[in-house]
């Protein structure tokens, strides 16, 4: 029978630790006494190091080569374009992004490639002076924002991001902390290509599962992001979760 091993980005995670209880399964340190079997699959949540034991690891699900491309946006985006998935159009170039200013598009400085939560963005207006940045994006506005939840080549959950009441509320930057959550309540449909181009932004990387970030605007959609260690707070993400783990486990 195959054991399950879950190795955390931190082991505080609160999602890993759900995940774990869950599913019955023992987290395992980067650096301590764990030894792999042939029995064991590590399920790796959104770490992205190679942890000590890693060559008596042969049963990954999201090997941590994918999750290193996941969350530096710089390689992310490189593997999306060379995979024709939509993204939102970048650049290092700063002059490239000076002639989008020109054209009457707001840039986004990027000054960290490897954050979350809006941490190094800014928002530079065309008429706004840009500064040295690791990246730039144009900022091609939203009108909707989706997570797509996939797991081995299907989509097994969506949420659209709402805002919530009794905050105040930032349109530009759409995080927690600005006032919007993720929610599977009342959402409104995503189309097929966007799903679809979800699936190959995970598959482009490596990846096994990942909670994949999309924007629609005008009828067209763009991949933002993937999270390795999508947030499971509310117990039907997380039972979404657990089956689809199980239903992979089971297969191997």
């Amino acid at each position: 029978m195959k054991k399950l091993r879950i190795y955390p980005y931190k082991m505080r995670s609160n999602p890993a630790k759900k995940l774990a209880r869950a599913m019955k399964a023992l987290r395992v340190y980067p650096d301590r006494r764990y030894v792999p079997t042939a029995r064991h699959i590590v399920l790796n949540w959104g770490n992205s190091k190679l942890p000590a034991w890693y060559a008596r690891a042969f049963n990954w699900i999201n090997h941590p080569y994918g999750v290193e491309a996941a969350v530096n946006k710089d390689k992310c985006l490189d593997l999306l374009q060379e995979a024709g998935v939509a993204v939102v159009p970048f650049t290092r170039d700063i002059a490239v992004a000076k002639q989008w200013q020109a054209e009457g598009y707001t840039v986004i400085e990027r000054k960290l490639l490897q954050s979350h939560s809006g941490r190094g963005i800014r928002l530079v207006p065309p008429s706004g002076e840009l500064g040295e940045a690791k990246m730039y994006t144009q900022y091609v506005g939203q009108r909707r924002e989706y997570r797509c939840h996939i797991f081995d080549g299907e989509l097994i959950f969506l949420q659209q991001k709402k805002r919530r009441s009794g905050t105040e509320q930032n349109d530009e930057v759409r995080n927690h902390s600005g006032g919007w959550v993720y929610s599977h309540k009342d959402i409104t449909p995503l189309s097929e290509e966007a799903i679809a181009d979800s699936v190959k932004a995970v598959k482009a990387l490596g990846l096994t599962f990942a909670g994949v970030d999309v924007i629609t605007r005008r009828g067209k959609h763009y991949i933002l992001e993937l999270n390795t260690a999508p947030g499971v707070g509310g117990p039907t993400t997380l039972q979404v979760y657990v089956d689809a783990i199980r239903r992979y486990v089971n297969g191997l």
